[in-house]
Parts: C-alpha cells; sequence; structure tokens
C-alpha cells in the first residue's frame, strides 16, 4: 500500500527471489501497476509499505504403504448392539464398537459402527473396515453379503 493508506492490494512476486536492487524495483513497479489497475491512480513519488507476506509451499508427499494386518473378527466382541437403517437393507441390528477397544483390533465387517472420541465410522454392509499399522481405517468393498433384516422393519 502507499503509506498511510488504510486497503492493502495483494500481489504477486515478480520475481522468485531477491538478489538485489533490480528485484525490490521491480516489486515497487508490480505494486505501481496493480494499484493504477484496480484505483485508477498511480503514485511513484509516495513510498510503498509491504505490511503482510505470504508464501505458499506446495510438496507432494508418497502414500505410506498401508500395512493392513488382518486379525479374526471373532476376537472382538462389540460393545452393544442398536438398530441402524441401511438404505440398501433397511433396519438391521448393527453391533457398535468403542474406540479404546480398537487398539488390536484389525478388521471389522459391516454393518457396524465405530465410535471414537471426534467421529463415528460407519461401516455400511458390504464393507470392511481395516486398521492399518499407522492407527487410520482403511474401508474396502466386498461382494454383497446377505444381510438380516430386524422382524420389524
Amino acid at each position: 500500500r502507499y503509506e498511510f493508506q488504510v486497503w492493502d492490494l495483494e500481489i504477486p512476486l515478480p520475481a522468485a527471489s531477491f538478489d538485489g536492487p533490480a528485484d525490490i524495483t521491480a516489486l515497487v513497479e508490480a505494486f505501481h501497476i496493480a494499484h493504477e489497475r484496480v484505483f485508477a491512480v498511480r503514485d511513484n513519488d509516495s513510498v510503498v509499505e509491504f505490511v503482510n507476506w505470504k508464501a505458499r509451499l506446495t510438496k507432494v508427499l508418497e502414500n505410506p504403504p498401508h500395512g493392513v494386518t488382518r486379525l479374526q473378527t471373532a476376537e472382538l466382541q462389540p460393545d452393544g448392539l442398536r438398530m441402524a437403517y441401511f438404505g440398501e437393507v433397511g433396519r438391521v441390528e448393527t453391533p457398535i464398537y468403542k474406540n479404546p477397544r480398537l487398539g488390536q483390533v484389525a478388521r471389522i465387517d459391516g454393518p457396524a459402527i465405530i465410535e471414537m472420541p471426534m467421529t463415528t465410522l460407519v461401516v455400511y454392509p458390504g464393507m470392511t473396515a481395516s486398521t492399518t499399522r499407522l492407527g487410520n481405517f482403511l474401508l474396502t468393498s466386498q461382494p454383497h453379503q446377505s444381510v438380516r433384516k430386524a422382524a420389524n422393519a
């Protein structure tokens, strides 16, 4: 902005680095051009203030291997059962699993509900939730399995 102005203009840097006075002159010129474009006024004799600097760094990270370790699903007993509605199969008695007990679990077949302190994960019929060695959930689809409907559906 020009000194003592209240509005700022955001302008991209004209060069990737500042290697000397010519780069600073180019940056000030880029500001004058932007100011003239937006406000139809250019004041080459005014001091230009750079109030905020922003930067964005983009890096593509490699995906770590999932590292899914599968255990027998019979090893984990649900913490409870609840009736839940799933569009394709209707109301189904659905196992509920609580997050603190999932440390050693590697696979939960749907339908199931996994309750955690910050979110709830719904595992639909025909899906499997597997825990990875990084502690994340990996959802995969299975071929359609028959799911028992509740008697009062």
